[in-house]
């Protein structure tokens, strides 16, 4: 699933991507929540990818939802494949 970021959306809590995240993420309503069983990664059914028009540089990876950065594997390493950017 892409999520295309409006201009001024950014990784910051609140954000419309933030929203978007967190909602797939917990709402027992969400599509993610519903079709994710029990042991599997978040991401093992749908994949969230957002794209922002910022730069990396302008984006604080550390404020990102954990739906774009998922913890994968027995070390719990993050998964930075969902944060994208525009060119």
């Amino acid at each position: 699933m892409y999520a295309l970021a409006g201009r001024n959306d950014s990784s910051a809590p609140g954000s419309v991507i933030h929203r978007l995240a967190d909602w797939l993420e917990g709402d027992p309503k969400s599509p993610v929540v519903k079709h994710t069983r029990e042991g599997e990664g978040v991401d093992a059914v749908i994949d969230l990818r957002a794209m922002f028009q910022q730069t990396f540089d302008t984006l604080a990876c550390e404020d990102m939802p954990s739906l774009l950065k998922p913890t994968k594997g027995r070390l719990g390493l993050q998964d930075h494949e969902g944060l994208l950017r525009g060119s």
